[in-house]
């Protein structure tokens, strides 16, 4: 309803403002059309105007060309009454500020030049020239003239323009007004319809509502019950009988249905809400169900007994036995989880996103030594000031925040500065964050102490390696110092020697500048004196034994130095006699800025350190004294290795390992290696590769068996790459203390074993001579057999035809008998041309060998004979894993040439060609094969002829039979073989062996 009017209120605006711009818009057009008209006016009273005045004419124009500047006049044709009408006339119709300046100006000058333009003779006055200043006055009336009209014109054609906007606009606004009380009248005469037919369907969609409505209410979940004042039943829903198992029968409340323990709390909930309308309350309470168990139902009392509608007190609750049930199971369920958490040995807290605990266990109240009331409902930064400013805080708030666990080690102290260790898991809850925190610090001590005892390993273990690579005394002890800051992180470490007075003097000293350090620095100190002798030091210094200290600033011995002692920056000091050969020559002293630093432990291995370095003492003592006897056995040494320089045999000693540790002078000067070249590096890498097995097999062999050897003939590396064969001994004196190596004695051998190899050439060489002739022999067997067979017939032909010829034959006879003559003379010609191919494939062997690119090649044939292939659909496939050969061109050429042309030639009729062409290689040879799916050969019948000169197998196909000889011959001539497999209506494979290196093979110009 509310729509609709505020519709009609918009449309009767609309209605109402389209009438009042038609009523602006034909008032417009009314008032243009009236300026229309007075311009109309206007513009005809100065044409008027302009007519009278310029109907003066000049009578003599020859007479004014002295006047030229100004238009000539005569008398006006009309009275000076008229022309005063005219200005009257336009003064009263001008309403422009133009035009009515213009009348004013015109009003002026035409009155005051209409007696002399009217009563005087103008031609004659302008002739004598009395009217120059008449004329002046005269070109300015047509001036404003000229300018009054152009002006009307404009004004006309302007207001005429607006006057037929206005009157279009008139007719929009006309139309628009029409439109709209039409869309009014429709709309209206549609509201009153619709509103009717609404009614009509609210009134059914009521019904139907009320009838949704009851069928919801009686199959809802939920018990809906109505009673009046006196608590009757007014109303129970279905859902009552289904909820409760009770029928809907009498008519009274019975609380005995109410749980004995919720009885008191129902009725007060009744009381509570009679005397007060529309109170609503919540109530959760047990009703005993028809089966005997006590259900729990949860909702609302309210109180509308004052409302018309409904007039009684309404009860909506639902079952919620399930969910209190669930409830129960888990309040047991986080009782236990308490108890457990409780119970834990771990610390465990919870902090919500304020940062305040809600939850800590009691291991965790032990760890912070608050109680847990005193934790609960605090904040952290409360209870530890300053922890925002920490790393674990940081920690804490990115779980907090982005809801990333986190698993760290943290040291903790706590207000009391007791610091303890932690290992903290910290996992995201809904409540906020979950801690569980375990206590390691006994672990980290341990840790810290397995820390500091590894870098007293570390101390010591570099220290011993600092005796074995330095060999003096004072490079050692200044190493000593400085191994014992940098790595086993001693705040001052010094080393004290005694003098010939039996003194003690600073002899090394390392550490940060300043406190203890410099008192060390600052001079000689008297141990001797009182105050000094209870130092760790002096101690030391009296007893030979060490001294220790764990707490210097706490020590009664050091009772007088305290004051002395807090100004440095020291807590724990050692001092360690130094002794050579039992007797004590100074103190190794050492200090720690940590409280109880030397414990039994460290205290073990720092003697161990102070006794290595007194060992090392000893044997640079003993190195001192030893000094003779080395340089005698120097001496013997260099008698020996001149012996052994000046040998021309080649002498070797290899390691167990098999590194080359000594060579003779001969070795270099034979091999051409220096000296770095070859000590230290494996043996074995200078051996030819084919003899590094078999001296593998017999070093090993000799290892295991002290003083055996072994005899070898080997090839070895010279340094310019070539080999060089050497013959010798290999001997195992690794059992020899002076020795322990292996010896090898060996001399070169390569003249001689180059002319072994020259024998041995020779020797192949004249049995392939030998095969080669064979080989001559056999082809000139062959050869002579084809002459003797293939001339003897066109030769015998022609001896009879030229005996025929001789005698007397008739014409017809003799061209007969010649015709017969000339083909057997083209048969001998045909033979003879074969003959000469074979002859220039034998000798063609000799052509230079070149890279053949077998791809290539079939591209090539490909090319050659492309139109076949297209006509023939054949299909070459191939297989090339070897795809080039050092050969003769024209050869491979011709093979390949005539195997696919053959193969094509000899196709089988009923399915499409199929070649396929492969290489790989086999040894020293490359293995090429042809296969197709043609005709095939019968090899039982034919298979000793398949090579042979003019042999056929398929009458029905033309050909010579000389293609196969020749592939054979030239695969001969390349020192290779053929072979066939074929099988009729099956096709046929060939398969060609050829050397993959080039090899000599006889030439047979001889044939």
């Amino acid at each position: 309803m509310r729509k609709n009017i505020v519709f009609y209120s918009i449309a009767i605006l609309l209605v109402f403002s389209s009438f009042l711009f038609y009523y602006k818009a034909y008032n417009d057009m009314i008032r243009y059309s009236w300026l229309t008209n007075r311009t109309v006016v206007v513009h005809s009273t100065f044409q008027n105007l302009s007519r009278q005045l310029n109907s003066i004419t000049a009578s003599t124009p020859s007479e004014t060309k002295d006047t030229a500047l100004f238009k000539p006049f005569t008398l006006l044709s009309g009275d000076s009454a008229s022309v005063a009408e005219e200005i009257e006339v336009l003064k009263n119709h001008v309403l422009d500020s133009v035009n009515t300046g213009v009348a004013a100006q015109l009003d002026t000058l035409i009155k005051s030049e209409l007696s002399w333009l009217v009563r005087s003779n103008v031609p004659d006055s302008i002739k004598k020239g009395n009217s120059i200043g008449h004329l002046v006055k005269l070109r300015k009336i047509d001036s404003l003239l000229t300018r009054g009209l152009s002006r009307t014109s404009f004004l006309f054609k302007y207001r005429q323009a607006r006057m037929k906007d206005s009157m279009s606009e008139v007719s929009w606004r006309i139309i628009t007004f029409l439109g709209l009380a039409i869309i009014l009248i429709v709309y209206a005469l549609y509201g009153f319809f619709s509103q009717r037919s609404k009614r009509l369907a609210g009134e059914g969609q009521l019904k139907k509502q009320e009838y949704v409505f009851q069928t919801l209410i009686e199959n809802n979940g939920d018990i809906i019950v109505l009673l009046d004042d006196k608590l009757n039943y007014v109303y129970r829903s279905a859902s009552a009988e289904r909820v409760t198992g009770h029928a809907r029968s009498g008519s009274h409340v019975k609380t005995d249905e109410v749980h004995p323990e919720d009885r008191a709390n129902v009725r007060r909930y009744l009381e509570e809400i009679i005397p007060l309308p529309n109170k609503v309350t919540q109530v959760t309470y047990r009703v005993k169900h028809k089966n005997g168990n006590y259900i729990w139902l949860e909702g609302t009392f309210m109180n509308k007994l004052k409302d018309p509608n409904i007039g009684a007190i309404v009860i909506n609750v639902r079952d919620v036995t399930d969910r209190k049930k669930a409830e129960h199971d888990l309040e047991v369920r986080e009782k236990r989880f308490h108890e457990t958490l409780d119970n834990m040995m771990e610390g465990a807290q919870i902090i919500d996103f304020n940062w305040r605990y809600i939850y800590v266990n009691k291991a965790l109240s032990e760890y912070s030594t608050y109680k847990s009331e005193d934790l609960l409902g605090s904040t952290i930064q409360e209870k530890y000031p300053g922890v925002e400013q920490s790393d674990l805080f940081k920690v804490l708030q990115k779980c907090m925040v982005d809801r990333v666990p986190s698993h760290l080690e943290n040291e903790f102290v706590f207000p009391n500065g007791v610091r303890r260790f932690f290992e903290l898991s910290v996992q995201p809850v809904p409540e906020g964050i979950f801690i569980l925190s375990v206590d390691i610090t006994e672990r980290k001590k341990a840790e810290l102490e397995i820390e500091k005892l590894n870098r007293l390993y570390a101390f010591i273990s570099a220290v011993n390696q600092s005796i074995v690579h330095i060999r003096n005394q004072d490079d050692l002890l200044k190493k000593a110092c400085e191994i014992a800051i940098t790595i086993g992180k001693f705040r001052v470490a010094w080393i004290d020697l005694l003098d010939e007075n039996n003194q003690l003097q600073l002899a090394y000293i390392e550490g940060e500048p300043g406190g203890m350090r410099s008192s060390v620095e600052s001079g000689p100190i008297d141990y001797n004196n009182p105050l000094l002798k209870n130092t760790p030091v002096g101690r030391a210094y009296h007893s030979a034994q060490y001294a220790v200290s764990n707490d210097l600033l706490n020590d009664p011995l050091l009772e007088p130095l305290r004051g002395g002692i807090s100004k440095h920056d020291v807590r724990s000091a050692i001092s360690l006699p130094i002794k050579k050969f039992g007797k004590m020559v100074g103190l190794f002293n050492l200090s720690s800025t940590q409280v109880d630093f030397f414990d039994k432990q460290e205290i073990d291995l720092l003697l161990e350190a102070a006794g290595d370095l007194s060992f090392a003492m000893e044997i640079f003592d003993r190195n001192n004294q030893h000094k003779v006897t080395e340089d005698l056995v120097v001496q013997n040494e260099k008698r020996f290795r001149a012996l052994i320089e000046k040998s021309t045999d080649m002498k070797t000693l290899t390691s167990v390992d098999g590194n080359f540790v000594y060579a003779s002078p001969s070795v270099w000067k034979t091999f051409g290696y220096k000296e770095n070249e070859v000590i230290n590096k494996p043996a074995h890498e200078f051996f030819h590769p084919d003899d590094q097995i078999t001296l593998a097999r017999k070093r090993a062999a000799v290892l295991g068996e002290p003083g055996a050897s072994f005899t070898f003939q080997f090839r070895l590396k010279h340094k310019n790459g070539t080999w060089i064969w050497c013959e010798g001994t290999l001997t195992n004196m690794l059992h020899e203390q002076a020795i322990n190596a292996l010896v090898s004695n060996f001399t070169d051998i390569s003249e001689r074993k180059a002319a072994e190899e020259q024998k041995e050439k020779l020797s192949k060489e004249r049995e392939h001579m030998l095969s080669d002739l064979m080989t001559h022999s056999k082809n000139l067997e062959q050869f002579a057999y084809m002459v003797s067979h293939n001339l003897r017939s066109p030769v015998a032909q022609i001896m009879g035809i030229s005996n025929i010829l001789k005698g007397n034959l008739s014409d017809p006879e003799r061209l007969k008998s010649q015709e017969f003559m000339y083909k057997a003379v083209e048969r001998l010609d045909a033979v003879v041309k074969d003959l000469n191919k074979i002859l220039e494939i034998r000798s063609g062997v000799a052509e230079n060998k070149e890279e053949v690119i077998f791809s290539e090649i079939l591209k090539d044939i490909s090319i050659a004979i492309h139109d076949t292939i297209e006509k023939e659909r054949v299909k070459i496939e191939t297989d090339l894993q070897v795809g080039t050969i050092k050969s003769v061109k024209s050869y491979i050429y011709s093979i390949f040439y005539n195997f696919i042309t053959n193969s094509i030639k000899y196709r089988s009729p009923g399915r499409k060609p199929v070649i396929k062409i492969s290489s790989k290689k086999q040894g020293e040879n490359i293995v090429i094969t042809f296969s197709d799916n043609g005709l095939g050969l019968d090899l039982k019948k034919y298979g000793d002829k398949i090579f042979g000169l003019y042999a056929r197998f398929h009458e029905n196909i033309g050909g010579k039979g000389i293609g196969l000889f020749m592939v054979k011959t030239q695969i001969e001539s390349m020192g290779g073989h053929i072979s066939v497999t074929s099988a009729l209506d099956e096709g046929t494979e060939f398969t060609v062996v050829l050397p993959e290196k080039p090899v000599r093979i006889a030439e047979e110009a001889s044939v």
